[in-house]
């Protein structure tokens, strides 16, 4: 997991490809999701998603205590399972 300084850098976001789009399924991703929310939104459980992140196909972000999946790593996560199938 990787961890976010309090304080953003300019350059922080703009590191997001533009390529990605955030409408899934024609739901649109937020930004930042808790994994009950992004279990709710791949109609999956919890645990598959802690699942997927420890097994490092999934990257979350750390935030305090509080551990977050960025819009583009849940993406970026989804093209390579759908790529690997």
């Amino acid at each position: 997991m990787e961890k976010i300084n309090s304080a953003p850098s300019v350059t922080a976001a703009n590191r997001a490809p533009e390529s990605i789009s955030g409408n899934f399924a024609g739901v649109e991703l937020p930004l930042v999701s808790t994994r009950h929310q992004l279990a709710t939104l791949l109609s999956c459980s919890p645990k598959h998603i802690d699942n997927l992140t420890a097994r490092g196909l999934l990257r979350a972000t750390r935030l305090g205590r509080c551990v977050r999946y960025r819009r583009e790593a849940v993406l970026r996560a989804l093209t390579n399972l759908e790529g690997s199938s």
